[in-house]
Formats: C-alpha cells, structure tokens, sequence
C-alpha cells in the first residue's frame, strides 16, 4: 500500500522539528521538517550536492509534490492554531518577507 503524504501523515515530522526550537522562518522550517524526513527514510528526501548552488541543505526539486504540499499546510496549520506567532519586524506592526516566527508556549506542549 503507497503511503499518502498529506497533513496527518507530516504531523508527527513537524512536532518533532518544533521541539527545542527558537524562532524559525519558513525555510528553517522546511529545511527542519525535511532534516527529520531524511532520518526517518522517507523517500525522495536528497541532500543538495557539493558545491551548493544554494544554501538549502536539501534538492527542493527532488522531494515528491505532494510532500511539498503538506510541508506548506503544515506551516500554516501551526501558524493558524498559533503554535508559532509571527515576530514584528523591527518593532513595527508591519510583516516583513523574511519574518520571524516563534514557537508559543502552546506549541511547545503541541510539540
């Protein structure tokens, strides 16, 4: 049976990047959720190959598109449960592309 990887299946990935951790953005995110994919032997997880052409530790072209899908409703899903806040930026109300998140003390007991 092929396994489905949706929301519910990336759930126990997430909680398990989520713990111990400070603020984050959405690449630290990804790169955190994908770092425990690869330890657990999920398929089409690949280390970026030296030299980087980037500086994202994993081919983002290689992971399967329903991956990426649940990696990206997994980030809103925390964000809008407010298990992770968004940061001002610069002490300003306004959001910055590069904002910050951090974790709640609710995330913290969801992780």
């Amino acid at each position: 049976m092929l396994t489905e990887f949706d929301l519910s299946w990336i759930f126990p990935y997430v909680r398990e990047c989520l713990r111990g951790r400070g603020n984050l953005n959405f690449e630290s995110f990804v790169d955190g959720v994908l770092q425990v994919l690869a330890r657990a032997n999920v398929p089409s997880m690949q280390k970026t190959a030296p030299p980087q052409s980037t500086r994202r530790p994993y081919n983002l072209n290689a992971i399967r598109k329903d991956v990426q899908v649940a990696l990206t409703a997994a980030f809103y899903y925390v964000e809008q449960n407010r298990f992770i806040l968004q940061q001002p930026y610069d002490n300003s109300p306004n959001i910055a592309p590069d904002e910050q998140w951090l974790i709640t003390k609710r995330g913290v007991q969801w992780a």
